[in-house]
């Protein structure tokens, strides 16, 4: 029996290896969410596949110097925070959380660009998390990368972020 349970596993390992193409370093694996279906919920206007798309839009709202948006997708509770690990930044509760959003509003250029690139979002029942890279560009060319950890919430119905951090991108690779 122990045989057949490691000929068994050994066979899910061979053809698994099968499934997915060898990424090269510095290359991000992409899941095709339709595929595999990860938001089964997202048809629906209050879906966390539909608050992630809201958060993206609140994003290039933040870089046009308008907080609003982002300020309506963040719970109200004094656990929610932001950690900003490059600046060494933290700001914990709603009302550090909301004059950070202020501020960062305050500091862009008019006229700057928001893009980013999803490397993996999950959802639960209560709790979700995205993690991506986001690049800002400023009118005259300077530009910021960052690896970003967004952390969500269901209250009620809604799902809510909860805790955000961000790091800037080394375009450096790490030896190991």
């Amino acid at each position: 029996m122990k045989n057949n349970v490691a000929v068994f596993i050994l066979i899910m390992l061979v053809a698994s290896s099968f499934k997915y193409k060898s990424k090269t370093a510095g290359e991000v694996a992409r899941v095709d969410e339709e595929k595999f279906n990860i938001f089964p919920e997202s048809k629906s206007e209050t879906g966390f596949e539909h608050l992630i798309a809201e958060m993206q839009e609140a994003n290039r709202a933040l870089t046009h110097g308008n907080p609003e948006k982002t300020r309506a997708l963040w719970s109200r509770n004094e656990d929610v925070s932001i950690f900003c690990g490059s600046s060494g930044i933290e700001v914990k509760g709603w009302n550090s959380v909301e004059e950070r959003l202020e501020w960062f509003a305050s500091q862009v250029a008019e006229g700057s660009a928001y893009s980013y690139e999803r490397i993996s979002c999950q959802a639960g029942d209560h709790f979700g998390s995205l993690q991506q890279t986001e690049h800002y560009k400023s009118p005259d060319g300077r530009t910021m990368d960052l690896g970003v950890t967004v952390l969500f919430k269901k209250e009620g119905k809604e799902w809510k972020i909860i805790h955000r951090h961000a790091e800037t991108l080394n375009t450096r690779i790490a030896s190991m």
